[in-house]
């Protein structure tokens, strides 16, 4: 029998995926919106705006295969973090952010979709933070790995979840 890749291979299908699943990826991110334009529009929004466990704003870039536009988004998104991170919680006080919480980007994606990102993951900026999900069966389920290649104000740990 033939299968196709447990993991969608465009954005619009990996984001209800890793949506779905935050908590596998890293404990405590909670979504709060979705589809944020950083002010670069002519590339395209990241695919969410996030608090994690310490209530910092995480902006999430998903990296699908084929995505060309993908190093300018994670680069908008960098500099919106840098830029705007610390005064989130008083521009969006229902989003529950730390008072002066420096922001951050994680951006997660297969191998193939993160290969466009080599000289930023090389360059690994403060703020960034970017996970391999690896597929994997067991028993027929399908489930995923969660790979940490670059950390910016994260902490390492690997983990799994059923998909």
């Amino acid at each position: 029998m033939i299968r196709g890749p447990i993991l969608p291979q465009v954005r619009e299908g990996l984001w209800p995926l890793v949506a779905s699943r935050l908590d596998a990826i890293e404990a405590g991110l909670h979504l709060l919106h979705e589809h944020i334009d950083c002010g670069a529009s002519q590339l395209g929004p990241v695919e969410g705006l996030l608090r994690d466990a310490g209530g910092a704003p995480v902006l999430l870039v998903v990296a699908a295969d084929g995505d060309p536009l993908l190093p300018g988004r994670v680069l908008a998104a960098l500099e919106f973090a840098e830029r705007l991170g610390p005064s989130l919680a008083a521009a969006l006080p229902a989003a529950g952010f730390l008072p002066g919480a420096a922001g951050r980007v994680l951006v997660v994606g297969s191998s193939a979709g993160l290969a466009p990102l080599s000289v930023l993951l090389r360059l690994a900026p403060a703020g960034l933070s970017v996970c391999q999900l690896e597929p994997f069966r067991i028993a027929g389920a399908e489930h995923f790995a969660v790979r940490w290649l670059v950390l910016g104000r994260a902490t390492a740990r690997e983990s799994s979840a059923e998909s």
